[in-house]
C-alpha cells in the first residue's frame, strides 16, 4: 500500500531486518571465494554418539573380558593409542604385534576381530569322520583353527577274552 508521498509503508521491525540483511549481504566481496560463512548450531543432542571403526596393534596376551591398550594404525601423533575390550577369544603371550580391528559403541571401544594369524587357541588336527577297514579302524583329520573353548572325549575300549 502506497503512502501519501507515494513510499511503501512498512513495518520497523521487518525495516531493521532488511536493513540487517542488506549489510551482511554488502559485507561479502563480490566475485570472489566465501573465506567464511557465519554458522550458529542451535541446540544441544549431547545423547548422540557415533559409532567408530578403526585398525589397531597390540602385542602380549588378550584375556576374554579383559581391557588392553591398542595403537591406532598409522597414527603416529599422540594420543595414537585406545583401551578395547576383548568380548571373543583370548590370546595368548606373544612379542609379535597382532593387527585387530575395533569399534566404539558409545563411549567404549571393543574388539571385533584379530587378524588371521593372531596367537589364539589352536588346535592342529581334529578328527572328522571315522571308518572301520579290514585292518582296523581308520581316522581322517583335518587342521583347524579353534576360537572357543576346546573339549575332549574319550572312548573306553575294553578288551575280553574269548574261550
Amino acid at each position: 500500500m502506497a503512502g501519501d508521498n507515494g513510499r511503501y509503508l512498512i513495518g520497523e521491525s521487518f525495516r531493521e531486518k532488511l536493513k540487517s540483511t542488506i549489510s551482511k549481504v554488502d559485507s561479502f566481496a563480490l566475485g570472489g571465494p566465501v573465506s567464511r560463512i557465519p554458522t550458529i548450531l542451535e541446540g544441544d543432542d549431547s545423547s548422540y554418539s557415533p559409532k567408530t571403526f578403526r585398525i589397531c596393534t597390540f602385542t602380549g596376551s588378550w584375556a576374554i573380558n579383559a581391557s588392553k591398550v591398542v595403537t591406532f594404525r598409522g597414527v603416529t601423533a599422540t594420543p595414537n593409542t585406545v583401551s578395547a575390550v576383548n568380548l571373543f577369544t583370548e590370546f595368548t603371550a606373544t612379542t609379535t604385534t597382532t593387527t585387530c580391528a575395533i569399534a566404539k559403541d558409545g563411549t567404549a571401544w571393543y574388539l571385533i576381530a584379530p587378524t588371521g594369524t593372531a596367537p589364539r587357541t589352536v588346535a592342529t588336527t581334529v578328527l572328522t569322520s571315522v571308518s572301520l577297514g579290514t585292518a582296523g579302524l581308520q581316522f581322517t583329520t583335518m587342521n583347524i583353527k579353534i576360537l572357543e573353548t576346546v573339549s575332549t572325549s574319550v572312548i573306553t575300549i575294553g578288551t575280553t577274552a574269548c574261550a
